[in-house]
């Protein structure tokens, strides 16, 4: 009889041929690693950090065009075993979730077939060859659930340190409190195909190219992106998110957009180019040549009194000023896409009592029109109504993510369990060479060649529009990391806020 050890490395060894056999190649980590230090953007010897020890990652995507789907397979010696972790992908009125059911008043298990993290242990008991069919053809069942022509987006991301390994300064400009390693591999793991990280007003040539490399070593994209911090009432007034189509566009678009002062504590904050100045410019310079889409994040974000700003929506800062009615319509015509749904407005239970009559009696109007009367107003429920209503073409989910938690499979109740943005690239897929580049598809969606929207798996509960709490229960490990990092950054923002308003307040008075 062979010994467990022996049946450990025969399970990951015809797992691999079976999954190269399939269509799934592995990540080559040590070439991720080599064209990063060719590139001088990483230090010699030093690991990425995105594949980590013991560890295979299969992606079906990776050197191909089908849309990515991804498996991590990892050794664990000390347990005698070996996991294999994927997601389910389903996306129907019954997709599945980490519902708990009750019995005799206690929580129980998770129910069967509700599972959307899905975890297989081989323990080196059994046949390992049939114990790894067995997986594949799981593996291949959810993978199937996943159309190779719809891509997935995370459209709305921060982040706060890259890799130790990089050699370019590893703090990003930003308010996030994340390690990229974690950023990129969560959302591989969730498969997603795109990603575009939105720092505020701020872009990083080097940072991205290192990025840029990790991501397509992945089987990834990663398009340049940014959170516009524009001026309302205070520095930090309403926030667009621009997806760029390269690297160079990106940097003209912050060169356009931000002339960030340096003596604010909070990098995010801009008090030189309002948006009735910077829309026209990027449209002339960039979405009129195919360059960028623009996106109004969180556009109605007036609901939590614990903030001491509010502005950060495009329509919601009618209620603070300086807009009016008719320049908030004026200013919608450069847009792009809305945030119809946004990750930090999810809990959000009703509107503070709005002052400004006009938007108070919009947002009645277009919850009662997309929702009929019977839904009760929520932040995330007027975005989901303002597309028609401004004639905007595209709707995207954004999970804000400021403390992305290690995957470590543990992670669960993540934002990116809740919903994505797709690009559906339908007739043009088939044109397609292989994958596209960060150009291609921007300028596939300015031209209006293919299509992209929102995916959010919401519910009714007490009459306001919410995310299933299935798709929100954490495990403790993940609750408190995440926890940790939101209050650390928390106090670290309000601290900076504060100091940065009363200096903007100082200045123009």
């Amino acid at each position: 009889m062979a010994s467990t050890s022996t049946n450990l490395t025969t399970f990951r060894n015809v797992f691999a041929e079976r999954m190269r056999n399939a269509g799934f190649p592995s990540v080559n980590n040590a070439r991720m690693q080599k064209r990063l230090i060719e590139g001088k953007l990483w230090e010699k010897n030093a690991p990425t950090r995105i594949v980590q020890s013991g560890e295979t990652v299969y992606n079906r995507g990776l050197s191909s065009k089908i849309s990515s789907y991804v498996v991590f397979v990892k050794s664990e010696p000390s347990k005698n075993q070996v996991t294999v972790y994927y997601y389910n992908p389903d996306t129907s009125s019954k997709a599945p979730m980490r519902e708990r059911h009750w019995k005799d008043g206690k929580k129980g298990n998770v129910k069967a077939g509700q599972e959307y993290l899905i975890r297989k242990v081989y323990k080196g008991t059994g046949d390992p060859t049939a114990f790894a069919e067995q997986v594949l053809g799981d593996d291949l069942h959810y993978a199937s659930l996943k159309p190779h022509h719809v891509y997935r987006m995370e459209s709305h991301i921060h982040c706060g340190w890259m890799p130790k390994g990089y050699a370019k300064g590893r703090r990003f400009q930003d308010d996030g409190m994340s390690q990229f390693e974690d950023v990129i591999r969560m959302n591989a793991l969730y498969a997603r195909d795109i990603v575009s990280l939105t720092s505020h007003n701020s872009f990083d040539r080097h940072k991205f190219l290192a990025m840029q490399i990790i991501a397509e070593e992945m089987g990834m994209i990663m398009v340049p992106g940014m959170e516009l911090t524009a001026p309302g009432n205070t520095p930090n007034g309403p926030h667009l998110l621009l997806w760029f189509s390269n690297e160079t566009a990106a940097n003209e678009g912050r060169l356009i957009a931000t002339k960030t002062r340096s003596d604010f504590r909070m990098p995010p904050f801009n008090d030189d180019v309002p948006l009735h100045k910077v829309l026209p410019m990027l449209n002339d310079r960039l979405s009129k040549l195919g360059e960028l889409i623009i996106c109004a994040a969180h556009p109605f974000n007036l609901h939590n009194a614990k903030h001491p700003v509010y502005d950060v929506g495009m329509l919601s800062t009618l209620e603070t000023g300086p807009y009016t009615p008719e320049t908030i319509d004026d200013l919608f015509d450069y847009v792009d896409a809305i945030e119809s749904w946004n990750v930090t407005m999810g809990d959000a239970r009703g509107i503070t009592r709005l002052k400004h009559t006009f938007l108070r009696e919009l947002v009645h109007e277009l919850v009662a029109m997309k929702y009929g009367n019977g839904l009760k107003s929520s932040p995330n429920a007027v975005a989901t109504a303002l597309s028609a209503h401004f004639a905007v073409p595209f709707e995207s989910f954004g999970t804000d993510d400021h403390y992305t938690t290690p995957m470590n499979y543990v992670a669960d109740g993540a934002p990116q369990a809740r919903g994505h943005t797709w690009i559906n690239f339908g007739s043009a897929y088939g044109s397609l060479p292989g994958k596209p580049a960060s150009e291609d598809i921007i300028r596939m969606l300015r031209h209006g060649l293919i299509s992209m929207g929102a995916q959010v798996f919401t519910e009714t509960r007490d009459g306001y529009l919410q995310v299933p709490w299935g798709r929100r229960e954490m495990n403790s490990y993940t609750g408190e990391l995440r926890t940790e990092l939101s209050e650390k950054g928390d106090k670290e923002y309000v601290k900076a806020i504060l100091s940065d308003i009363a200096r903007f307040r100082f200045d123009v008075n």
